[in-house]
């Protein structure tokens, strides 16, 4: 990351930090006593969250003081809550986290991407430890906040890609440390299966039916603009659009290239290029496109040399090379190349496998060992003081926002250059570009979270 960099996010922390009374901290929790628990709040248990819900208490190390669901009358949260009928339920997380903020120590964070922003922002005003899903956030503007935040109050983050605490990630920490990846210059990333969104056909407008019983769809949209309530929005199709999700690239790009960008030290790219793009379904730019292959540029960073990283997302929109071995349309993979070898792998944190260009084996590379916990037991882990955490916002941010960037691409077309210094696009539309990761308007009464 360059000085200018540092600069501007340290003003932010900073600014931050003066404007709201918080404290330079530790980036890691103090040592636990034994028998110690981490006192969580949940916000979120349907869906991903229910998942989440599972995995904090097996861990053992945590113990329920709240959730928090807009709707819990949807399957996944209701088994929950009869799952664990002593703990308190709201609504509002404004409202849970008054009520609780003394009796709690982390909050767990599990709602559309475009919700992530707010609840996150509270939790660590508070001087809460969170553990978001990803994607981080819905726009560059906002991980830039969030991490900014985090730094200056000094608690405990961790964003949800999973695979960060498995195989691929102790099998890319070990191999990158090894100088096993020092000539990569080729990343390959895809993700080929059909999307919620692909028989919807021809969306010309947001559509619009009677709210549900019970959701309060003015909280639902937070941050956003007013638009109607639809089927097609909650509970599980937000990702589909523009103004509140990420589409297929912000979905499963944090699980395909997360290692990638760590351990190869991408940092954001020089140029982004859209080299296909189907949007025949979207003729008002709301939806993300069927299908897309996007181009990433980044420049040679030390010993390593330049990157060019690549993007496939669609039914059959499958890279080309059959070096790569993909599996068919439903295939779902990442590719690491450089002059002599092929790394592939799938999602999430299985680990890569070695060939070289003519399909022999690479042998002699290091041993990497297996992390004994989940992903949410390591941030647990970290809140009591017994470890780092693998993913916190100061690595699981850029990572996002180098997504952010793809889908800037994903939306526009075209071509991007993107100054990293100055983390601003510079150049042909560059003005367009930076409104986009900027975000869309803030609503009324929302805006206290973005200010800096």
């Amino acid at each position: 990351m360059s000085t200018a960099n540092l600069n501007r996010r340290d003003f932010i922390a900073a600014s931050l930090a003066a404007g709201s009374g918080l404290y330079l901290g530790s980036s890691v929790a103090s040592a636990a006593r034994p028998g110690q628990k981490v006192r969580v709040a949940f916000v979120g248990i349907g869906g991903r969250g229910s998942g989440n819900v599972r995995d904090v208490h097996a861990s053992g190390l945590a113990k329920f003081v709240a959730f928090c669901d807009l709707d819990p009358s949807l399957g996944a949260a209701k088994k929950v809550v009869q799952q664990h009928p002593d703990v308190p339920l709201y609504g509002d997380y404004r409202v849970m986290l008054d009520a609780v903020e003394d009796e709690i120590d982390a909050v767990v964070v599990t709602t559309p991407d475009h919700a992530h922003f707010p609840i996150a922002m509270e939790a660590i005003r508070r001087g809460k430890h969170v553990y978001c899903e990803k994607p981080l956030a819905h726009t560059f503007r906002e991980i830039e906040l969030l991490m900014a935040a985090a730094a200056a109050k000094g608690v405990v983050t961790q964003m949800g890609n999973q695979g960060h605490s498995g195989p691929n990630y102790m099998q890319a920490k070990a191999w990158s440390e090894a100088g096993v990846f020092d000539g990569i210059d080729r990343v390959v990333g895809h993700m080929n299966k059909s999307r919620r969104w692909f028989p919807w056909g021809v969306v010309s407008s947001y559509p619009s039916e009677p709210v549900k019983e019970g959701v309060d769809w003015d909280l639902w949209l937070m941050s956003r603009p007013e638009v109607p309530y639809s089927r097609k929005l909650h509970s599980a199709n937000w990702r589909a659009w523009y103004d509140f999700g990420g589409g297929a690239f912000g979905d499963w790009g944090a699980h395909l290239l997360d290692t990638a960008h760590r351990f190869l030290e991408l940092g954001f790219p020089e140029r982004i290029k859209t080299v296909t793009l189907d949007d025949a379904n979207d003729p008002a730019d709301l939806i993300y496109p069927l299908s897309s292959t996007i181009r990433m540029e980044f420049p040679a960073r030390g010993r390593r040399p330049a990157v060019a990283l690549e993007w496939y997302d669609g039914l059959g929109n499958v890279p080309e090379d059959p070096k790569f071995g993909n599996k068919g349309p439903d295939a779902v993979g990442k590719v690491w190349k450089d002059r002599e070898r092929i790394f592939k792998g799938g999602s999430h944190g299985s680990p890569l496998q070695a060939k070289y260009a003519d399909g022999s084996r690479v042998d002699g590379l290091p041993d990497y060992g297996v992390y004994p916990h989940t992903h949410q037991t390591n941030f647990l882990r970290a809140c009591l003081g017994l470890e780092e955490a693998h993913s916190p916002f100061s690595v699981g941010g850029p990572l996002c926002q180098m997504l952010i960037l793809g889908q800037l691409a994903q939306r526009y077309g075209g071509e991007f250059r993107f100054d990293r210094g100055t983390e601003r696009c510079v150049g042909a539309n560059a003005a367009l570009a930076n409104a986009y990761l900027d975000g869309p308007p803030v609503r009324s009464g929302w805006e206290d979270y973005y200010r800096s």
